[in-house]
C-alpha cells in the first residue's frame, strides 16, 4: 500500500484541527478597547438632553402657532408654504374638517404639499 496518500490526508487533516486555534489566538491578540469615561458618558447624555429639548421646543412653538383648518381665514391659509388661492378657498368651502390628513382624503392638496406643513395645522371641532 501506498503511504503517501494516507500522510498527505494525515497532515490535512492536522492542520485543519489546528486552524480554529490559531485563529482565536489571533483575535485574543488584538488591542482591547479602552473603557470609555464617565464623564464622556455625561456629556453625550447631557447633548441628547439637549437635543430632545429643542425639539420638544420646536413642536411646542409650531402647536402654539398652528393654523385650525376649521377656523382659519383664506389669509392665515395662505401663509402655509405653497398653498394656492384655489386650495385655501377648497379648504374654506370643504370644512368642517374632521382631521388634519381630510385636506389630502378630500383631494383638496396633493401629500407632498401636505407633507411641507403637517406640523403646522390642527383641526379643533368646528363651532
Amino acid at each position: 500500500m501506498n503511504k503517501k496518500p494516507v500522510t498527505i490526508l494525515g497532515a490535512l487533516l492536522l492542520v485543519c484541527a489546528l486552524a480554529p486555534a490559531a485563529w482565536a489566538q489571533e483575535d485574543d491578540a488584538s488591542p482591547k478597547k479602552k473603557p470609555v469615561p464617565k464623564a464622556v458618558h455625561e456629556a453625550r447624555a447631557k447633548a441628547a438632553a439637549k437635543k430632545a429639548k429643542a425639539k420638544a421646543d420646536a413642536d411646542a412653538k409650531a402647536k402654539a402657532v398652528a393654523i385650525d383648518l376649521n377656523r382659519a381665514t383664506k389669509a392665515q391659509l395662505k401663509a402655509l408654504p405653497g398653498l394656492t388661492d384655489a386650495q385655501a378657498d377648497a379648504i374654506i368651502a370643504k370644512r368642517p374638517h374632521r382631521s388634519k390628513t381630510d385636506v389630502v382624503t378630500k383631494g383638496i392638496i396633493p401629500a407632498e404639499t401636505y407633507q411641507a406643513y403637517s406640523k403646522r395645522i390642527i383641526v379643533r371641532e368646528a363651532h
